[in-house]
């Protein structure tokens, strides 16, 4: 997908969390673990996408709400 809209599903100080986040997400996802420099610590985002709207996103997120309880949001990147 073209876009440059992400749902951010989890941060995590452990890349093994990360990792198991993405391995828990449904096998046709783009998912990418990001590393961050929070505060002076390092963390691994997980992000799905890109999506090619906001909407889109949005619609993804409400799904992975219902259906795996990931709690989301969205960031542009």
């Amino acid at each position: 997908a073209v876009g440059n809209v992400f749902i951010q599903a989890g941060a995590f100080a452990d890349i093994a969390n990360a990792q198991r986040l993405t391995t828990s997400l449904r096998a046709d996802l783009p998912v990418k673990i990001e590393e961050a420099r929070v505060n002076g610590g390092d963390y691994f985002r997980v992000l799905i996408g890109p999506f090619p709207s906001m909407e889109d996103a949005s619609v993804e997120r409400d799904y992975l709400s219902r259906s795996a309880g990931v709690e989301g949001f969205l960031t542009k990147r």
